[in-house]
């Protein structure tokens, strides 16, 4: 995966397919934190993508992603309990489900 920003930058990234889960590794799209960066930036960031078998491209694309810019939001402070044993195993749900019952801090 190849990403070329609207300000010139460049990204790649690379990850295998495991045929027997029928998945490939993740693509760190948006998350900034302090062991990793996104791939996209603000703006129009043109991707190219190719799928390889044994070195040799099967498949190949490009497409634009837009990102936009918005105003900051602050939501409240809040708890969130969940009787959900599953969101142990998915702490990103929590994330999500108090966007969800806040109105994504509108």
């Amino acid at each position: 995966l190849a990403c070329v920003r609207e300000d010139g930058s460049k990204k790649d990234k690379t990850e295998k397919f495991n045929s027997k889960k029928r998945k490939s590794g993740e693509f760190n799209l948006w998350v900034r934190s302090l062991f990793q960066s996104p791939l996209l930036g603000y703006g129009s960031n043109k991707i190219h993508y190719e799928l390889t078998k044994e070195d040799k491209s099967v498949l190949s694309g490009d497409f634009t992603a837009q990102v936009h810019k918005n105003d900051s939001r602050e939501c409240s402070r809040g708890h969130f309990y969940s009787s959900n044993l599953n969101d142990c195993y998915n702490p990103g749900s929590f994330c999500s489900e108090y966007f969800y019952i806040k109105n994504y801090c509108k």
